[in-house]
Formats: C-alpha cells, structure tokens, sequence
C-alpha cells in the first residue's frame, strides 16, 4: 500500500509568542466580597506570630467569629474602615527587624505592604492582599508587628 501524503486546501500561517501560560493574572475585583486564602498561615510554634501562639480553642472561635463578619463587606469596604489599614513592609521592618526574615521564610520579601486586620484592641491578622482576596499570614496577640505610637 502507497500512502498518499495530504495537503491542506488552504495553508495559515500561526503567528508564535501568544501563549494564554504567559499571559498576567488578573486582579480580583476589590468591589467582590472577601475571600480567605490560608496557605501562607504560620503554624510552626518555632517562629514568632505563629498561630499556635492563640493558644484556648476559644481564642481561635473568637477570631474565627471576627473574620466571619469582616467576610460581609467587599475589599473595598473593608480598607474603608478605619481600623483595617495597609502598611508598607519598610515600616514594618523598621520598627520590628525580625519580620524581614519571617518575609523571606514565606517568600513575600518582594512584597510592597501587608494588611492589618485588628480584632481586638491589642490583636491583629496580618494578610497578603491581592484584589478580594485577603491570604492569612501572622496573629499577633500583642500588637508588635508595626505597633502604633500614642
């Protein structure tokens, strides 16, 4: 058996270099409501601000009952309110030293700011933010993590 070798009745010509791969991740919309990304939580009892340092089961409901109710309000809602504010890495680290290596641990040293999030007079959520989307980091019980000055 002879195979004949086909040709196309009309040949394209594919222009290259657009791949969907390279293309860049669009930002969430901050007007959406919040969602909760967990992967960058510390938990090694090791490292400073960890989670493990909530210590009573009813520590973590109280925060988790914190975040229930941020989580009705859009992003934008949200960096409205007074409390729960941006801060740039460079304050952080100028106040508190140790973060700049907790940051390269958790790969966000290229970061530019975190979110606070304060659940409590002296407690804050430190978050990475990207549009919505609001990725746990550190608890920090005591507020010293970029502490404010009265």
């Amino acid at each position: 058996m002879n195979p004949k070798k086909k040709k196309p009745k009309i040949a394209v010509s594919v222009k290259g270099g657009k791949n969907p791969a390279n293309l860049p991740l669009k930002e969430p919309d901050r007007h959406s409501p919040i969602v909760w990304k967990l992967n960058l939580i510390v938990c090694d009892p090791k490292r400073k601000w960890n989670w493990c340092e909530c210590g009573e089961n009813s520590k973590y409901l109280f925060i988790l009952k914190k975040l229930g109710e941020l989580e009705q309000l859009s992003f934008h809602e949200l960096n409205q309110s007074a409390p729960h504010h941006f801060v740039k890495i460079d304050k952080i680290v100028k106040k508190v030293p140790k973060v700049s290596k907790e940051l390269e641990i958790l790969q966000l040293d290229d970061e530019l700011s975190l979110f606070s999030l304060k659940i409590s007079p002296r407690e804050r959520i430190w978050c990475k933010a990207f549009g919505n989307q609001l990725s746990i980091v550190w608890y920090d019980p005591n507020h010293e993590i970029c502490p404010s000055i009265r």
